[in-house]
Order: structure tokens, then sequence, then C-alpha cells
């Protein structure tokens, strides 16, 4: 039997985050009895209180135990962070009203708890939006997912797309009928191809998971013949679908497809051709080596205005 996940969102006032909620609430209710825990997370930080307390240093012990603090502390909780958590909580309840969700309200460096409660508390598996207004750097990390992503944490990261964030009414699971997962041998594909498989494992709905092998053109020197490097392709193709076809009810449709270009570039592409609505792809990769926490691949992916959710899944 699957281990029981965890799932943590960790909200972020600069950030809208209507869809990150209905990803969690839909990931969670696709995954059913197999988590027992969805937290809403907010972090105090000290800026607040530098609007408020003006030549005062807030590292003193008397000052962080005084009155003033604690009431300043109090209404920024029920001004800003409550309204935040409500309507947080009223997205994820309409979408499945049985998940068992909890609040958090932590104070200090964001960045630093939220990789404390991750490691302290076990979660497996972190909801965080980003900015994907149509600009021309791509899509936005800020400070406290870019922190989370980039930090030595076992967690699985997922991340809402454009088609989410865009379009779905908030009142019912969003879909995810079509996955697709760029594969390449190394045991973070691998372990993305066992996230997808336990997404659709407990679903009644028809699913198509597409496997994609991505012949780099950095390793194919034009003048090199590419036959063994295609063979090698289909060959990590037909073992990872038999793996997949081994975790997965026959209902569900298994693709394949082998293409060559740039990994990144090439795997977008063939997510929009085929109109994915999930991209499942290991954190690190066949390359990846030691204190490398996000491969290459993942972190192009990340910068991109992707149509699907991206996931990026903890070996």
């Amino acid at each position: 039997m699957e281990n029981k996940r965890k799932f943590l969102i960790p909200l972020d006032k600069e950030f809208e985050f209507k869809g990150v909620c209905a990803l969690c609430a839909t990931v969670a209710s696709m995954l059913r009895e197999n988590v027992d825990d969805v937290a809403l997370a907010y972090v105090i930080g000290g800026t607040y209180l530098a609007e408020h307390v003006k030549n005062v240093d807030l590292r003193a012990q008397h000052v962080m135990e005084s009155d003033l603090f604690k009431n300043l502390r109090q209404q920024h909780i029920k001004k800003d962070i409550e309204p935040m958590l409500e309507k947080a909580r009223e997205i994820i309840k309409r979408i499945d009203p049985s998940l068992p969700l909890r609040e958090l309200i932590l104070e200090g460096n964001p960045v630093t708890e939220l990789v404390h409660l991750i490691k302290g508390q076990g979660y497996s598996t972190v909801f965080i939006q980003r900015r994907v207004y149509d600009n021309p750097l791509g899509a936005m990390l800020g400070s406290i997912p870019a922190g989370i992503i980039h930090a030595r944490v076992p967690v699985t990261v997922y991340l809402p797309g454009i088609k989410i964030e865009n379009g779905f009414p908030w009142e019912r699971p969003i879909p995810l009928n079509h996955i697709l997962v760029p594969v390449d041998g190394s045991e973070d594909s691998l372990a993305a191809v066992t996230e997808a498989a336990s997404l659709v494992a407990a679903s009644s709905d028809s699913f198509c998971i597409t496997l994609l092998h991505v012949l780099n053109l950095e390793e194919i020197p034009a003048e090199m013949d590419a036959s063994w490097l295609k063979e090698k392709g289909r060959e990590i193709l037909q073992e990872t679908s038999t793996l997949l076809k081994g975790k997965v009810k026959d209902s569900v449709k298994i693709e394949t497809e082998l293409r060559i270009g740039m990994p990144a570039e090439t795997i977008a592409e063939t997510a929009n051709e085929l109109d994915a609505d999930m991209i499942i792809i290991g954190r690190k990769g066949r390359r990846a080596i030691g204190e490398i926490i996000v491969g290459s691949v993942g972190l192009d992916l990340l910068r991109k205005n992707l149509n699907p959710a991206l996931v990026l899944v903890n070996a």
C-alpha cells in the first residue's frame, strides 16, 4: 500500500492562489485515502512590523514580547491573513469537502520556517504558485517558491499552469486527463512515472499517459549517425511503458513519443501539441550529480509560461 501523503500549500500575499489551491484539491481528491494531511501555511515576516514600528530594533527580546508587538500581530492576522486563509479554504472545500484541511500561521523568515516545517512534519508534496503573466521572460517565481524549490528537502513540487489559471470554475476538480511524462531511464524519471500512475490509479475517469523521450540536439553532432541513440530511446520508452502498464488499470491509455530537439523546448512543444493537462518530470534526471537539486531541464521548464501544470518529482 502506498505511504500516506502530506500536502502543503505555502500562501504568499504577492501571488494569486486560486489555481494552486484548486490543483491541490484536485490531486488530493484523485489520491483519495492516500492523503491524510492538507495544510495551508502562512509565515509572518518582519515587513508588516517595519511599516508600523519605526526606529525600533525588532531583534530585541522585550519588543518581541511587548503588548505592542502582540497587538500588531493579532491585527495583521485578523485583517490580512485570516481572509486569505478563508478564501483558500473555500476553494479547496468546494472541490472536495472531505479533505483533511488545517491551517498554520508561523513566524520568522518565510523560506527557513517553511523548510523547517516540511522537514519536521514530513510533508511529501508542496503546491506552489508562480506568476504566469504574459511577459518576455516567461514565468516568474517569487523568493518563497524559489527558496523551497532549491532547498535540500525531499519533496515533490506541483505548480499550476496557464490552463488552470485562466479558466476552470473552482467548484469542481480540474481536468487532468492527459499526462505527459518525459523519461530518460534515470531513477528520477521512473519516480515521475510512478507519480503519474498513482494519480490515475484510484480514479474512474479515462486517462492517457504519454511517455516522451527527447534526443538532445546538444548530444548529436551534425556528422554523427544518431540511429543508435534513437534505438536506445526506443528501448527506454518500451521498458518504461512496460513498467507503467504494471502500475495502472487496462483502461488507461499509454502512448509513447520519440523526438529530437532541445529537451525543455521539445517537452513544452509536445505538451502544447498534445493538449496535455500536466507534465510530470523528475527533479534531477540522468545527468544530475551530487549537489544538484533541480536539473537543467526542470529549471528551463520552471521559466516557461506552460499551459499544463508542472510537477517536479523527488525520487
